[in-house]
């Protein structure tokens, strides 16, 4: 028995908030109906539970039908993960850059900024003799609390002080700490 996968009317070129709003505006009629819905939540990036409650059925309700329809479990894995991956591709992938400050917190010297084997950039004492390296930039600016040196998250969204863990979050380049 030959089945035609489900195929949502949604425009999947769309981005996952635009698909979201247009589940919204679909009207579930029929036993086929919610199934199609479900596959179209998934593929707007939902999770299954919330592609259940869109639905109006119990995520276990969702589990069964997926274990006896091996169509509509290769069309709710397939949208899924083409959700997923279109949130891959969406995020960005640059870091921004940051103000940081070019002297060693240990002896003063010039930071030089290095790079790995495998092109990661890290920042190290201009000095042979110093071993002080760290894979953050530091912060222009000390901590108020300990005057110890502070560093740029991995992210960097946000300022932490190693010596007393004195955390500013969110805080962007164009912003001054306090």
């Amino acid at each position: 028995m030959d089945r035609k996968p489900l195929d949502p009317e949604i425009d999947m070129n769309q981005s996952l908030e635009v698909q979201q709003r247009l589940l919204d505006k679909i009207v579930v009629k029929g036993p086929g109906g919610q199934k199609f819905l479900m596959v179209a939540c998934r593929r707007a990036g939902l999770t299954l539970r919330e592609t259940a409650d869109r639905a109006g059925v119990h995520v276990a309700t969702v589990c069964r039908w997926q274990a006896r329809d091996p169509t509509f479990a290769h069309d709710m894995r397939e949208a899924a993960d083409k959700a997923r991956v279109e949130v891959w591709e969406s995020r960005p992938t640059a870091r921004p850059r940051v103000p940081w400050r070019k002297d060693c917190p240990v002896c003063r010297a010039k930071v030089v900024v290095r790079k790995t084997a495998a092109g990661v950039p890290f920042w190290r004492c201009g000095r042979t003799v110093c071993r002080w390296a760290s894979w953050r930039p530091r912060h222009p600016r000390n901590c108020r609390r300990c005057g110890g040196p502070r560093f740029w998250s991995h992210s960097r969204k946000s300022v932490t002080c190693d010596h007393c863990r004195a955390n500013s979050v969110t805080l962007t380049p164009q912003q001054k700490p306090p």
